[in-house]
């Protein structure tokens, strides 16, 4: 008598899981496959189901995609900085010469430096969004392995007079 096994299904299992409005949707988190054990006549002698749980793999995704989406909006912002930077350095040069040409009239000087301390503070503030979006770079150092370990020792070493 000869055995085999016959593949019948392989369909994803669906469970409901809540939506930030309140709604409720469908998310496929379980995969089964159904399989019949035959003998030589096509009669089933047996059934096994194997489940798989898709959940961690179904969170890995949704994080990459939340990355990716993170990283997009990161570029957008670094390129609207760079665009609000520019017209920012004309507006800047600009107040700079009308100030060198004009006469000395204190109130519209006033004026003027009031101009140039806020677009300095404007590009200081860009200045600090762009160096915190943008990657750092990793740096490496010699490093005396014996004496960081005696240092991590003396650090563990039990307190005297506690």
């Amino acid at each position: 008598m000869t055995a085999r096994s016959k593949f019948i299904a392989r369909r994803p299992a669906r469970d409901l899981k809540q939506t930030a409005d309140g709604g409720w949707a469908a998310v496929t988190s379980w995969l089964y496959h159904l399989t019949a054990f035959l003998l030589k006549w096509e009669t089933t002698t047996g059934t096994v189901i194997t489940f798989q749980d898709l959940t961690h793999i179904r969170a890995l995704e949704e994080t990459s995609r939340r990355q990716d989406r993170l990283a997009a909006i990161g570029r957008m912002a670094a390129s609207i900085a760079h665009e609000i930077r520019n017209p920012l350095a004309a507006m800047r040069g600009s107040i700079q010469m009308l100030r060198a040409d004009m006469e000395s009239d204190a109130s519209q000087t006033e004026l003027m430096e009031i101009i140039l301390r806020e677009s300095d503070r404007l590009n200081r503030i860009i200045s600090d969004f762009l160096s915190y979006a943008r990657p750092r770079s990793i740096i490496q150092t010699k490093v005396n392995v014996g004496e960081l370990l005696q240092q991590t020792f003396m650090l563990l070493r039990p307190q005297r007079g506690d």
